[in-house]
């Protein structure tokens, strides 16, 4: 398909038109979606509270599964009776509760697998978690 020699013209015009004169790039769609408003920052005392409540489920689920341990070593009987008791939950509860443990423990894996290769890329040492 040839150009007329009217169009070219108008072509090169185009192109060493001033920057002022050129469209501006549309906003993406995610733009005209309602802005949430920042909350106010609630200081440096909270955030040590959420990060101790963030790290508390790893030391728990040991120390009870060592109580555990220690509690069918010192009462046998008592012991029996609440894993008889148990033994009484629906299976679909189980893997609805292993689904859950499985998935928090996973995604805290993942995320800090992800920072590390982040961290690596950028030619910092990963933080330990």
């Amino acid at each position: 398909m040839a150009i007329s020699r009217s169009a070219a013209p108008r072509l090169g015009a185009a192109r060493t038109a001033p920057a002022q004169t050129r469209p501006q790039p549309q906003e993406p769609a995610h733009s005209a979606l309602p802005t949430v408003a920042k909350l106010p920052a609630l200081g440096p005392r909270f955030d040590q509270i959420i990060d101790t409540a963030n790290r508390l489920p790893r030391p728990v689920l040991m120390i009870l599964t060592v109580g555990l341990f220690a509690y069918a070593s010192f009462d046998p009987a008592g012991f029996a009776a609440r894993m008889q008791a148990l033994s009484e939950v629906p299976e679909p509860l189980w893997w609805m509760q292993g689904a859950v443990i499985t998935f928090y423990f996973g995604a805290r894996e993942a995320h800090y697998h992800r920072q590390g290769k982040a961290a690596s890329k950028a030619g910092k040492p990963a933080e330990s978690p």
